[in-house]
This record gives structure tokens, sequence and C-alpha cells, in this order.
């Protein structure tokens, strides 16, 4: 039986389901590689929610949005619980099974598909040489059966990777990330658009991850694994969502935490340079495929405020996106600034610095320094000469925590010239002490949540802990920005 000894083969115990200890990879490109056809944390990503699922198969015109079957204890459940039960007891993602179930027996799209097809849903156990009435085979017929078993199995091919580094010995050519086998091109390699191979031909695959190794041990041919990626790639599985500039976002399989800022995500490349502008309470976690659909912006590999020296020489303060250059020496202590605050950094991990107003003796507070009339109690942020009032407790905590201001004369403060009133940054979830929306603070406007659905769809409810309470003057601040819904807020980002 081929597919036995492949990744739909016989029956297999859940083994640890704990994670997989991933190898170092670069994303697939927008272009079929049949060395690396997805990434190891989407296969490993289960954030995909029953509900969803059935949204999905709602979206096509293929029986399984209506269709209910028995799963391995002959209770009858829909389509959707079967494909959600399978994959979380496999802790793999169930776009992953939707895809496998499209691909073999076009169950996606097809709205009057053969009994075969849905019996043997998966492939699993069914062999070039079987027939559907094959005795041995008939234990895993059925749709909950097909799909419960080939959920299972990839566990184990995925366990089996780990302790072994192949997915099985009990085929000739074993897979695994690294090993290179040599694969026939056969005529469906070539046609139907692919054109990856020469009919005949030998063609050499080295899989790049544990998936891909995954893939090769089912199907042993590019051509087959080119529908998968196609398939994989060509669906709306995950509705991804644009988040606004200022939200942060992780994965669960993953410790790295990204800024969305303009249409890309940008990966801070330490805690404390995220630290410096953000709290872990902010953080929303989404999916793998949620976050692979915005392509990579630059690192943000310093604290905001940093002290930095090139080898080309001279001193900058960074601010924010900004390289502020020290003119003198005398202006460097004339900042408060000391020698073993400056990290020494290549001229190169500046270039994506805009360069900002030099800092002179004059330039008193370039990085801005809190003040407190003793007359008034008003209390000011104070940079390059320019006085913001900060109307509120609220934005006070939100914008400097637990720093304490300077009390300081009210001749001192006038001095200054009068600049903007401070607001709540960017990422901040804000709302009126009196009630009503919720708004995501945005390039500095207030984006109104629409609902709690909406809420939901960006993750929001999951730190809403986080809310701020405030007044209205300080929400009008910030000018309204557009609403965020559901519906509205369904499209790609910076897709490839």
């Amino acid at each position: 039986m081929k597919r036995v000894f492949s990744i739909f083969g016989i029956a297999s115990l859940l083994l640890t389901t704990s994670p997989v200890l991933l190898r170092a990879q670069v994303a697939p490109g927008s272009t079929f590689n049949p060395n690396l056809i997805i990434t190891d944390d989407q296969l490993l990503d289960t954030s995909m929610s029953r509900n969803r699922i059935q949204e999905f198969l709602n979206s096509h015109n293929g029986v399984l949005k209506n269709y209910v079957s028995s799963d391995i204890t002959g209770t009858l459940k829909p389509a959707a619980q079967l494909i959600y039960e399978a994959a979380q007891a496999a802790q793999i993602n169930p776009k992953f099974i939707l895809v496998i179930l499209h691909k073999e027996q076009s169950l996606i799209d097809d709205a009057v598909p053969a009994q075969s097809q849905l019996d043997w849903a998966t492939g699993y156990a069914f062999c070039d040489s079987c027939s559907s009435d094959t005795p041995s085979i008939q234990q895993y017929r059925g749709f909950g059966k097909q799909v419960w078993n080939s959920a299972q199995l990839i566990r184990r091919y995925l366990n089996n990777l780990q302790t072994i580094g192949v997915t099985t010995r009990a085929i000739a050519n074993t897979w695994g990330p690294g090993k290179t086998n040599g694969v026939l091109c056969i005529d469906s390699d070539f046609n139907s658009g692919r054109n990856i191979c020469t009919p005949g031909s030998t063609i050499l695959i080295t899989p790049a991850n544990f998936v891909t190794s995954i893939l090769y041990t089912y199907t042993p041919h590019p051509g087959g694994n080119y529908s998968f990626w196609k398939i994989w790639n060509g669906y709306n599985f995950t509705l991804t969502r644009f988040y606004p500039n200022g939200t942060v976002l992780r994965t669960k399989s993953s410790s790295s935490i990204y800024l969305i800022s303009n249409g890309l995500k940008r990966r801070f490349a330490s805690m404390s340079a995220f630290l410096s502008r953000y709290s872990l309470n902010q953080v929303i976690t989404v999916s793998a495929d949620q976050l692979a659909q915005y392509d990579n912006g630059q690192t943000i590999s310093f604290a905001n405020y940093s002290l930095v020296s090139p080898q080309t020489g001279g001193v900058y303060l960074l601010v924010d996106d900004v390289k502020r250059p020290i003119k003198s020496k005398q202006a460097f202590l004339a900042a408060g600034f000391q020698n073993d605050e400056v990290i020494k950094v290549k001229w190169s991990d500046l270039q994506s610095y805009i360069d900002g107003e030099p800092i002179t003796p004059d330039n008193i507070y370039p990085s801005g320094i809190l003040m407190q009339n003793k007359k008034t109690g008003a209390v000011f942020f104070v940079k390059d000469k320019i006085k913001h009032g900060i109307m509120s407790s609220a934005i006070y905590k939100s914008r400097f925590g637990i720093q304490k201001p300077i009390r300081v004369q009210p001749a001192t403060l006038a001095t200054y010239t009068d600049g903007a009133m401070i607001g709540f940054k960017d990422g901040d979830l804000v709302q009126s002490k009196s009630g009503g929306p919720l708004y995501f603070i945005s390039n500095g406007n207030r984006l109104p949540i629409a609902s709690w659905a909406a809420a939901q769809a960006y993750g929001f409810d999951k730190i809403i802990k986080t809310v701020i309470k405030t007044d209205d003057k300080s929400l009008a601040l910030h000018p309204l920005g557009p609403t965020l819904d559901v519906g509205g807020a369904i499209q790609t980002a910076n897709a490839r």
C-alpha cells in the first residue's frame, strides 16, 4: 500500500504534542520553491477556530459546509467540528487538513462529490494498487476517520523528525531537512502550468524544514506539492486583517514581537528596544499566516533615546526613527549624557534612520524632561525649548509611567515656547469615563472600534485590561480616524 507507508498510512497513537524544535529557515517566496513549500510555524499554528473553519467552508460551494459524518467513536458531527477536533488533538493547523482535503478529493469546491471522495477524503491508507473494496483498508473508510487518522500521522512524523531526523524509516527514500533525494519527474510535474522539470529526468529535492519533508513523504513528486502550495496560497483561509499602525503583534510559536508600521512588520531585536516603547500587555497574538501577510520592515534594533556612535565617528541620539547628531562635546555634556551610555555601532545600522535636527548646547533637554509649575501644579513635557502641556493624569501615565517631574518656578517655564498638547501614545486602547466606544490610537488619531465583535476580530478583547479610561477633552486631542469594523477590516495587508 503506497499511502499506508507514506503520510496517510496506518493508524498511529497520538504521540507527544510538545512543541517541535523548529529549524532556522527563510520564508517561502511568491513563486513555488520545491525545497520549501510552507514554514513549520504555519503547520503548527492552531489558532484557526471551529467557527472560522465553518466560515471558510461556507464561503465555498463544496459539500463540506453542510456535511455530517461519524468520528472515530461513531458520533455524528459536522465536518468543521471533525476537522477542528483532529487538528487540536494533533496540534497542527486545520488549514493543513483543509488543503489536503481539496488536493486529494476537491472537497472544498465540489458540491456533488462521489461517495468514494468522501470515504477516502485524505487518501489515508488508500494505495495505488487498492480499490475501494480492498478488505485491509475498510477500517479507515469514512470522512471522520480519514481526517482524524491523517492528522495523527502528521503528528507522528513531526515527532519522528524531532527524534530521529526523518519522517519514517519505513520507505526507501527517507525524508528529512537537509537530506537530498532524487525524484523522477513525471508528466504531471510538467503539465497544468507547472513546468517544474522535464519528464523523464531526475530532480534533486532537499527539504529545508520539517513540513516540506512531510509533504514529500506523502507525495514524492514536486508537481503534487506544487498543487498543495497553490491551494495553500490561493484560498483566503484566514481573512487577514489589516492592523493599524502602532499595533504590536506576535505569534504563539515565536518569541519575536513586531510593530506594524505603514503596512510592514518591524521586528524588535531586543526586549529593551520593545519595552522602551510599549508594554507586554499590549501585545496581540495572531496566527502565523496573518503575520506572514506583512512584508518585513526595518528591524527596531535600539531602545528609544539610545546614544550610538558609528565607526565613521560622531554620536547620535536615536528618537523613534530619527537620528540626531550631537554637534560637540559641550552639547553632549549639556544634555546630561554620559560616555558609558554610548553604544558602538556600524554606520549601516543607522542608514534607515531619518536625519534629524542637530543637538547643540542651546538645545536644552533633547530627550525631553518633565517639569511641574510650582504655583499651579500644571505639568509639561519640555523638549528642544518647547513645552507641551499634559492635560490629564491618564495621558501622563500612558506616556511617562512613574517618572517624576522636576518642580520649577513659573518664570522658568515662561522661557519655553508653547507647543502642542501631549496625547496618548500609538497602540493605546482608550475610552471615555462616561462610556461610549473604545478607540485605538494610531498615528495620533483615535480609531473607533465598531463593536465587541470587531474588538474580538482584532484581538483587542485579549488586551481589554489595558483600556485607559479618560475624560472627553483628552480624547478630543486626537482627531477621529476610520472605524475598525469586522467587515471593513478584512483585507490583505501588503500582500505578496
